[in-house]
C-alpha cells in the first residue's frame, strides 16, 4: 500500500501591497515563498489592504513546474477621506498633509 503524504500548506499575511512595490519585506517573501514552492510547500500569500475602494486579485507565479498564489484583498475605510473632507471644511491648510 502507497504511504499518502499531506500537502503541507503555509500562507504568508502582509499588509504590504505584493507587487506593486518591492522592498525588502517583499523580496524576502517571494524567494522564500518560491524555495518553499521548489520544497514541494502549497505556498499562498495573502496581501491584505485598507484603501479608498474594494478589489480583489488572484494570480498563481509559476516556479519551474509547480507555483505558488498571491490573493491581494483592498476594502473600502470611510476614515481615508476624513483628510480631504477636513481640507475643504478648515480654511488653509489643516497640517497633515
Amino acid at each position: 500500500m502507497a504511504s499518502v503524504h499531506p500537502v503541507k500548506k503555509i500562507v504568508f499575511l502582509t499588509e504590504n501591497s505584493f507587487g506593486s512595490s518591492l522592498g525588502g519585506l517583499e523580496q524576502h517573501m517571494f524567494y522564500l515563498a518560491q524555495e518553499l514552492t521548489k520544497q514541494g510547500f502549497d505556498v499562498t500569500i495573502l496581501a491584505l489592504r485598507v484603501g479608498r475602494g474594494s478589489a480583489e486579485t488572484r494570480r498563481t507565479v509559476p516556479v519551474g513546474d509547480r507555483h505558488f498564489t498571491v490573493e491581494e484583498y483592498v476594502r473600502f475605510n470611510p476614515l481615508f477621506l476624513l483628510p480631504s473632507f477636513l481640507e475643504r471644511r478648515v480654511s488653509g491648510k489643516a497640517g497633515f498633509l
